[in-house]
């Protein structure tokens, strides 16, 4: 009689184990499936779960760029990629020219040169190193991809004439080229996320915003912002709202993600701050006019690592570290699980890359140079 009012017991725990939970992570994480896509809501605050690492320590390797000295380390405007060795290439989209680094951040080769013929650009504006092992360079207003190898000998190029504007492309392991394409017209701005097919000259909107000119005329563009994961799957989000999703290769939805949140407000101080970005001035000049919003974006970045962490990058700032801005870590599920302080602001060129974080950063003279840390995770 005692065994059978045990095990009566034990039943009854587990049955309440499980109708008291959504999967296994009790109430601080819901994860649903609605309409067959898995749904994952995220509290305000990190969740703690077992065996998953949630601090990061940053440990500087080596660093390039000079402010006077050797040509080759002296930089102006600078964004950049890094390949699966660790090699660096560094587009100069104002000195329009690229300089190959190697893993310890020593150079090695100088590529192409501003122009308009074969291999020559005019206004580089994106540089990625894709999967087939190549330079991609996107030339924003010549409006076409130009292809070199890794050596720096020029291949090809490929016009994007079906598109005005052509934002942040990236190419997958198939060819296909991502991105953000920009039109406008009586009505209002119109921003879709696509996938091109070059071989084809077809694409398909993966999603779109249309903003129509009698509710935009401030200074934050809701584009797209994304990245391409495994297997050719896409993240991707705009920060309008605090939602990411995840398309399978072929472009089906089958994740969303969720996070509570609180609105940053734009202060005054912000305000005089993005002015004297844009305009270099204190004022807004004669003539032109900026309308801001209530509150920022939901973030401005988004970015992973080899493991399949996210990073979204939030307008919040660290009240006692100056040019210190949080981020917002998920792992490869989804999961919300830190909350960490970077010394990256808005529009700041940065990698996660072979277990590095790689950072465009100035020195107090405002020359640009990239820091190197290695990422550790515990």
């Amino acid at each position: 009689m005692k065994k059978v009012k045990l095990t009566l017991f034990l039943i009854i725990c587990l049955a309440c184990i499980l109708v008291n939970s959504r999967l296994i992570y009790s109430q601080k994480i819901e994860i649903k499936r609605e309409n067959g896509v898995i749904v994952i809501y995220n509290p305000k605050n990190p969740v703690s779960l077992s065996g998953v690492p949630t601090r990061l320590i940053l440990k500087e390797e080596f660093k390039i760029g000079e402010k006077e000295g050797r040509e080759e380390y002296m930089f102006s405007n600078i964004i950049f990629d890094v390949d699966p060795e660790g090699n660096i290439y560094v587009l100069d989209t104002q000195e329009l020219n690229i300089k190959i680094f190697n893993k310890k951040g020593k150079f090695l080769r100088r590529v192409s040169k501003g122009g308009q013929g074969p291999g020559e650009f005019s206004s580089a504006r994106f540089i990625q190193i894709t999967p087939q092992k190549e330079i991609m360079i996107h030339d924003l207003y010549a409006r076409r991809l130009m292809f070199f190898s890794l050596n720096g000998k020029y291949l090809r190029q490929l016009r994007l004439t079906n598109f005005l504007v052509f934002l942040m492309p990236r190419i997958d392991s198939k060819g296909n080229i991502i991105g953000n394409a920009i039109s406008r017209d009586e009505k209002g701005i119109k921003i879709k996320f696509i996938k091109f097919d070059s071989l084809k000259n077809t694409h398909v909107i993966l999603d779109k915003i249309e903003i129509p000119f009698s509710k935009y005329n401030g200074i934050f563009t809701p584009i797209f912002y994304w990245e391409i994961k495994e297997k050719d799957k896409i993240i991707y989000g705009s920060p309008n709202k605090y939602e990411l999703k995840i398309l399978n290769s072929n472009g089906t939805l089958i994740k969303k993600i969720f996070k509570k949140y609180d609105p940053i407000k734009i202060t005054e101080k912000d305000k005089k701050e993005i002015i004297k970005e844009i305009f270099g001035k204190d004022r807004v000049p004669p003539g032109e006019k900026i309308s801001f919003p209530k509150y920022f974006p939901v973030f401005w970045s988004l970015s992973i690592d080899e493991k399949g962490r996210i990073f979204v990058g939030t307008y919040e700032k660290v009240k006692s570290k100056k040019g210190y801005y949080y981020f917002d870590v998920f792992d490869q599920k989804g999961r919300y699980i830190a909350k960490i302080s970077l010394k990256i602001k808005p529009k700041q060129w940065f990698l996660w890359k072979n277990k590095r974080l790689y950072i465009v950063e100035e020195t107090e003279e405002g020359f640009p140079l990239i820091k190197c840390y290695k990422a550790m995770w515990y």
